[in-house]
C-alpha cells in the first residue's frame, strides 16, 4: 500500500467514542464520576462509600445526625459531604477545613466527625463531643510512618473511632471491589 486516504472528522469521532467508552469503564468501577451531586445513577466513589459503611455496620445513625466533615478535597471532603446529604443518609453536614476559624466549635457540635484534611493530629479529644463517632480519613506520611488527622487521645472521648491507618482505607478497597462486582453485574444484564 502506497497511500491511505483518511477522513479526519470520522477518525476523530471514532476516537472520541472509544475514549468515552474507556472512561465509562473506569468510572464504573472507581466511582470517580460527576454523578454524585447530579442525581445521575452512577457508582458511588470508593472512599466516601467506605466512610459511610462503618457507621451503618455499627449502628451509628446518620439520618438526622450532625456531621462535621473536616477537609475540602475532591477525593473525600466534598464527595462525602454530598453523599451524606442524599436522602439515603439524610445527615446535616457542616463542611470545614484547616482554614476554618474556630474549627473546634463545629467539630464539638457534631455527632459524627469525618477528618480528611491531611493534617496530622488536627482533631484532638478536647474538640470532640463525648460519644461522637469519629472517622479518620486523613493520611500523612511521616518519619514515624502513616498518621491520620485524629490525635490518638481522641479515643478517650469518641464513642466509636475508625483510626488511620486501619479503618477507612480497608473499606475503600472493599468498596472498589464492590463497585467492580456491581459493574460486572450491570453489564451482564444489559447484554
Amino acid at each position: 500500500m502506497t497511500a491511505l486516504l483518511l477522513d479526519a472528522r470520522a477518525t476523530a469521532a471514532a476516537l472520541r467514542r472509544e475514549l468515552a467508552e474507556r472512561v465509562a469503564e473506569v468510572t464504573a468501577t472507581t466511582g470517580r464520576a460527576p454523578g454524585l451531586g447530579t442525581g445521575v445513577d452512577a457508582p458511588l466513589p470508593c472512599t466516601p462509600r467506605g466512610i459511610v459503611e462503618p457507621p451503618r455496620r455499627h449502628d451509628v445513625p446518620l439520618a438526622g445526625a450532625r456531621v462535621c466533615v473536616v477537609g475540602r478535597g475532591i477525593t473525600v471532603g466534598r464527595p462525602i459531604g454530598l453523599l451524606l446529604t442524599h436522602r439515603s443518609e439524610n445527615a446535616t453536614v457542616t463542611l470545614c477545613h484547616t482554614g476554618t476559624q474556630g474549627l473546634a466549635r463545629p467539630v464539638r457540635e457534631a455527632d459524627v466527625v469525618v477528618a480528611a484534611a491531611g493534617s496530622p493530629g488536627l482533631i484532638t479529644k478536647d474538640m470532640l463531643r463525648p460519644g461522637a463517632a469519629v472517622l479518620d480519613v486523613g493520611i500523612t506520611r511521616t518519619e514515624q510512618g502513616l498518621v491520620g488527622d485524629v490525635h490518638p487521645d481522641a479515643a478517650e472521648v469518641a464513642g466509636r473511632l475508625a483510626p488511620m491507618p486501619g479503618g477507612v482505607g480497608a473499606m475503600t478497597r472493599a468498596m472498589l471491589l464492590a463497585n467492580v462486582v456491581e459493574a460486572v453485574e450491570r453489564n451482564a444484564t444489559t447484554v
